[in-house]
């Protein structure tokens, strides 16, 4: 399962965030997703960075999830974006 810190880890070092919050909601999502032992499964992430300028807001939200594709395929299921530049 990939980590908060492996997931905060690649977010630092492709977008250089001026900002960046991990939240882990697992807890909120017990029994909802599937073993109540996969965390973290669902995160809120709060990200500025300059890298976002230009994108609508759709192409940030792709660029983040294609980031972190290694942790949907290890078990996250959801994700929350706030993005600001």
């Amino acid at each position: 399962m990939a980590s908060i810190e492996a997931i905060r880890r690649i977010l630092e070092t492709e977008l250089s965030p001026t900002t960046l919050e991990i939240v882990d909601e697992s807890h909120d999502h017990r029994g909802h997703y599937t073993s109540d032992s996969i965390d973290p499964s669902h995160l809120k992430i709060r990200i500025g960075s300059a890298a976002f300028t230009g994108l609508s807001r759709v192409k940030q939200h792709q660029w983040v999830n294609r980031l972190l594709k290694p942790a949907f395929d290890e078990g996250l299921h959801a994700l929350g974006l706030e993005i600001s530049i």
